[in-house]
């Protein structure tokens, strides 16, 4: 009886190690389709926000170009004013004298 016991206990044996291959192979193809489903998902956050960045450069450059042409109006509008109180000052002075005469 001893003798027929283990071919019964050594196909148990096998069936139960084919049967954890099967399970364990069966997990690791169900992670590996999670984790490349996961890389796909962040491959196209990357991109959604590489086209954001893109997008928030350009209006910077916008912006910059902008701030330097208003700066440069605010220096010409300061030298005309300038330029215009000097002619102002001038033009004060000659009339005042003209009247004192």
């Amino acid at each position: 009886m001893v003798m027929t016991m283990w071919p019964i206990l050594a196909g148990v044996f096998l069936a139960g190690a084919g049967l954890a291959w099967a399970v364990s192979s069966a997990l690791a193809k169900s992670k590996t389709s999670a984790a490349e489903a996961r890389v796909d998902e962040l491959r196209q956050q990357r991109d959604s926000a590489a086209e954001g960045f893109a997008g928030l450069r350009g209006r910077l450059e916008e912006a910059e170009q902008a701030r330097v042409a208003a700066e440069t109006r605010a220096a010409d509008i300061a030298t005309r004013v300038a330029e215009q109180q000097a002619l102002l000052d001038d033009a004060k002075a000659k009339l005042t004298d003209t009247f004192k005469a």
